[in-house]
């Protein structure tokens, strides 16, 4: 019964969505959604009204994160052990929410590198400290 609740309780976080960020690309078909959580980051392509792609990658098979920018929108580029050639790409974010991304991302990724157990500090506090975590 103790390794239910473990489980439960994992579960729980990992559906906690600390950060999700809508594409500013207005006037297309293809709409899409980067996902931070607790343990993975996801980024949802919706082409139309009922198709979808979903890519989601663990945190721990992250390899670095980078944004590029123009001078209205940004880019997140995640580098994976699985991609290897190419990042994924979270296109159109605004300059504002790319950063934030990164800085969050970042932050998990040097949680999960000291080994950190980030799961039970509340999702408010969290993200405040990921990102001081990221800008660092």
């Amino acid at each position: 019964e103790d390794q239910l609740k473990k489980i439960t309780d994992f579960a729980d976080k990992s559906e906690d969505k600390l950060l999700l960020l809508q594409d500013s690309a207005v006037f297309t078909i293809k709409r899409s959604t980067l996902v931070i959580g607790r343990n993975k980051v996801s980024i949802i392509e919706r082409y139309g009204f009922k198709d979808e792609k979903i890519i989601s990658i663990n945190i721990e098979d992250l390899l670095n994160v980078t944004v590029s920018v123009s001078a209205f929108l940004g880019t997140v580029n995640l580098y994976t052990k699985y991609y290897a050639k190419e990042p994924l790409k979270m296109k159109s974010l605004s300059r504002k929410n790319a950063f934030l991304a990164k800085r969050v991302i970042q932050g998990l990724l040097v949680c999960k590198e000291k080994k950190m157990d980030i799961n039970k500090i509340p999702r408010r506090d969290l993200l405040a400290q990921l990102e001081r975590i990221g800008k660092a």
